[in-house]
């Protein structure tokens, strides 16, 4: 998994999704769509197009044991910007 794979090479930890996506818009750019990239390859990256980093966020999150799905509502209703 992409999230245990960050964890144990960095000092990264992302406790919360606000901390993913500050990391996310810190670390991770926007390409173009050429082809799907797993969550690893755009961690390695530290690019992809808008698919990718949506898997990439979504592998985090499940990780973290929440749902994206939960999430979006939860942060929908908070006003917090999501990816």
């Amino acid at each position: 998994n992409v999230f245990d794979y960050v964890m144990e090479s960095t000092n990264i930890e992302f406790h919360t999704p606000e901390e993913l996506l500050k990391w996310m818009n810190q670390n991770i750019r926007y390409s173009e769509f050429t082809k799907l990239k797993s969550p690893e390859e755009v961690y390695s990256s530290k690019s992809g197009s808008c698919h990718d980093q949506v898997m990439f966020e979504m592998s985090c999150l499940r990780k973290m044991g929440l749902t994206p799905k939960a999430q979006m509502r939860t942060a929908q209703a908070t006003g917090i910007q999501t990816l």
